[in-house]
Parts: C-alpha cells; sequence; structure tokens
C-alpha cells in the first residue's frame, strides 16, 4: 500500500484527487465535501460546523489517533 501525504490544494481539489489517484481523503470543510465524495472516499473530521453533512463515503473521524484506526480498517482494494 502506497500512502502519500503533502497535497495541499485549494477547493475543489477534484482535479488533484484524480491527477494523482487518490483514494483517501481527510476533509473537514462543508463547502468542498460534496464535490470530493463523488470521486473518493472521505474521512470526514468531525467538527460542530460539519455534523449535518452524510454520505455513503463520508466516514467520521474524531481524532487524529481516530483517522489512523479507520485507516487501518478500511480496504481499498
Amino acid at each position: 500500500m502506497l500512502i502519500e501525504i503533502n497535497i495541499f490544494t485549494k477547493p475543489p481539489k477534484v482535479k488533484e484527487i484524480l491527477e494523482n489517484k487518490i483514494d483517501l481523503m481527510i476533509e473537514d470543510s462543508p463547502t468542498t465535501i460534496n464535490e470530493l465524495v463523488k470521486v473518493v472516499k472521505v474521512l470526514y473530521y468531525d467538527t460542530r460546523y460539519n455534523r449535518n453533512i452524510e454520505h455513503e463515503n463520508i466516514i467520521r473521524v474524531y481524532s487524529w489517533y481516530d483517522i489512523y484506526m479507520k485507516i487501518n480498517e478500511i480496504k481499498l482494494f
């Protein structure tokens, strides 16, 4: 499994996701999530301003430890 962390870009990010063949994103912004979930699974960092958003490609996470645990559980391939 190849893990690459370090791609930071401005919204909507879909172009970069597709170009870099990204399988999983970590996100907290409600403004970008609707586009992201169309192309990739999203670990959605829980905040008070995004709690009303749900989608089948969203996995809500609550801490960096939780992110680590979820990544280990997810089967991407």
